[in-house]
């Protein structure tokens, strides 16, 4: 009997979790705003078919190529490997093609296409943005509605200051803010076993 309600305190534990991990990121997507220029933008790889992007990250490319006609002075940095068996194309070179078919200048864009995950993601960027871009330069980060609250404490994590976060639309949001309160736990865990490792 004890275990039935160890059981069902812990599933209402998880359960809380998840809707104010839901609710932050609903937060953060309101909050988001694309109307203040940076010196680079970080557009966030996501699943590449082949060499089509999927729809989310067709999503994050349109909205990169809105802002990036509206900052010209702006460089991108599209992210993202190729390591799926489905890939042709690292996800970074998807967001590159893609922006030069909605009318942006190829050389406007850099590529970080080594990464596996958002953490490398952001190290990578950070190098990239320090070898590129004035010190101490604006960074605003791309990436849909649902993905905004994770992708911020990742940045914070990876040393990133001086940034913002400017939303895409989400195509798949109730997928994608189900998968967030679930992929979370990753952001906590490392933040844990960093507190440990510092002890």
């Amino acid at each position: 009997m004890i275990a039935v309600y160890i059981f069902s305190a812990v599933a209402a534990l998880l359960l809380l979790h998840s809707a104010a991990v839901m609710a932050a990121a609903f937060i953060t997507a309101k909050r988001a705003r694309a109307d203040a220029p940076c010196d680079v933008l970080i557009i966030l790889g996501s699943r590449v078919d082949g060499k089509t992007p999927r729809i989310d990250l067709r999503s994050r490319i349109d909205a990169a190529a809105e802002y990036l006609k509206k900052y010209p002075s702006c460089i991108a940095i599209g992210t993202g490997g190729n390591f799926r068996a489905e890939q042709t194309v690292s996800e970074a070179q998807a967001i590159k093609t893609g922006l030069a078919a909605n009318g942006i200048d190829p050389s406007r864009v850099l590529t970080e296409d080594e990464a596996r995950t958002t953490y490398e993601n952001f190290r990578n960027c950070k190098r990239i943005t320090e070898e590129n871009a004035p010190k101490n330069a604006s960074v605003g980060i791309i990436s849909n509605t649902y993905h905004l609250f994770r992708a911020g404490l990742i940045a914070r994590d990876s040393g990133l200051e001086n940034f913002r976060l400017i939303p895409a639309p989400s195509p798949t949001p109730v997928q994608g803010y189900l998968r967030e309160s679930v992929v979370i736990y990753e952001v906590w865990g490392r933040k844990i076993r960093r507190a440990f490792s510092k002890k």
